[in-house]
Order: structure tokens, then sequence, then C-alpha cells
């Protein structure tokens, strides 16, 4: 069996549309933990998605203390009590993006925000000590799924339909990670017979994401004259790794599918209602 914690978040719902079995508890207190996770087996795969992941809110003292108990607290109760093997969904945000785009080898080198900080604290609790056959997965950029989230894409989609101008940076760099493509990897992760420690999953492209706005411009019919590109971003609270993304080689060797940007977002297109 694959479970799965977080099964209402954006990929955590798309795992259990592909048959992952959610578990239904608040990671942050252990009873709940404990009582949801009397249900698996050693024998069981888990898929830890469960996780505080805004980037922003965590820059406040509020913010910060819920991300420290869900992201790093959290991990600690559901790796004690689940006996079998873990998948640890990470990000490259454990990095300073001063020297990506990174590789599983590459050493974490101070976050440039809290919530980096957080999840570099979840992996440290999850490998240590470290069980054999758990992985962390870092990935990055995340859009689409059935969560109905709001996301980059679908705000440069709405943008451009109401004839609006928008202000793309182009200091960002990374992988865009279409989320059913990202689960169907995991699923194929979770059954290897040999995972590796530590596993990059996201798109084969590392670009801006002005490259990737004017990319969903294209594959949407919109105007993409309407993108101005730019050099900072206005209204971000929490500072992001510029010069970030993973490298996905160590997956494709593997056999795990990496598919590019524009095969993501031709997907995208074509089983979403606008």
């Amino acid at each position: 069996m694959i479970y799965v914690t977080g099964g209402k978040g954006r990929l955590g719902s798309e795992l259990v549309r592909l048959g992952c079995i959610p578990i239904e508890c608040d990671v942050r207190y252990v009873e709940s933990v404990q009582e949801s996770l009397s249900v698996t087996t050693p024998k069981d795969i888990l898929i830890h998605c469960a996780a505080y992941t805004n980037v922003d809110e965590a820059e406040t003292k509020d913010g910060q203390e819920l991300a420290l108990k869900v992201n790093i607290r959290g991990t600690d109760h559901v790796r004690y009590f689940h006996k079998g093997r873990m998948v640890l969904i990470s990000t490259d945000y454990v990095f300073s993006g001063k020297r990506g785009p990174y590789k599983e080898n590459s050493k974490v080198d101070s976050p440039v925000n809290a919530y980096g900080w957080t999840k570099w604290g979840s992996e440290t609790v999850f490998s240590t000590p470290f069980h054999e056959g758990d992985t962390i997965v870092r990935t990055t950029g995340l859009y689409g799924g059935p969560s109905g989230k709001h996301d980059f894409t679908k705000l440069v989609i709405d943008s451009l339909r109401d004839g609006k101008e928008l202000q793309i940076t182009k200091s960002l760099i990374g992988n865009q990670t279409y989320v059913p493509h990202l689960a169907e990897a995991l699923v194929v992760l979770a059954i290897l017979a040999k995972p590796p420690r530590i596993l990059n999953l996201g798109s084969k492209d590392i670009i801006s994401r002005y490259e990737f706005a004017l990319m969903i411009a294209s594959i949407f019919d919109l105007d993409k004259e309407l993108l101005r590109p730019v050099v900072g971003v206005d209204g971000w609270v929490a500072k992001r790794p510029t010069k970030g993304g993973l490298r996905t080689g160590l997956a494709e060797k593997l056999g795990l599918p990496i598919y590019t940007v524009k095969e993501g977002l031709e997907h995208y297109a074509q089983h979403h209602v606008w």
C-alpha cells in the first residue's frame, strides 16, 4: 500500500487521485499522528506531503512558529510512528540559490528564508537516523493539480485573458513542475527496489519565470506582449533563491518519468476547464 499525508493539498490530492490512501491527521500532535498511522504496516510506503508552504507568512512570528511545528516537529512525528519506507517531499529552497541548479549531492548552503530553513530542518529530522529505503525528494515550482489552488500559471492565464499587463521577474531561475507529472514520478519511485537517499524531481527544463510566462502565453494563444520583464518582484516579503533549480539526470537514469515544461503546459491546457 502507498499512503500519503497532506492528502487535501495540491500534490497530496493528485496522489490520492492516482490511488494512494490518505492519512487524515494533524501532524503537529503526537496523538493524532500515532492514531492515524496505526493502520500502516512496515510493508507500506508513506509519502509525506503534509507541510506548511506559505513562504511569505513564514517570515512572521506566527507563521514561522507554525512552519516549525508542521515542517520539523510534524515530520519527526510521522517518521517515528511509521515503521515502513517513507518519501519526504522537500524543496530547492533548502539552498541559497547562489550556485544552482543543484544536484542530489550538492551541499545545502544557508537557505535565504524561514520556510527554507524549516524544510532543511525537516530533512534533518527525517534522516536522523537514516532508515533504509527512505528518500528525500526535492522539487520546486509546482503548478496544476486537482486541488484548484491559485498558482503562477493561473495568474498569467487570467491576467492575459483579461488584457492586463503583467510584470514578470527574469531573476528567478528554476524548474516549473506540473503536479500530475510529479505525482506520476513519485508513484514510480515508491515501488523502486533500491531508491536513492535523495532524489530531485521536477521538469526537465530550468528556466526563468519570465520565460515560463512566455511559454504559457504561447500554449494558451494569449498576448505575450502584455508580459513585461523586470528584475525584482513587488509584494514579496521573503527572499527567494534566485539561481535555483534542480538537475533531474539521476531520476531519468532510474527510469522515472521526467517531462519538459512544454509537455506539462500542454497537458495542463488539455485537462483543465477554462
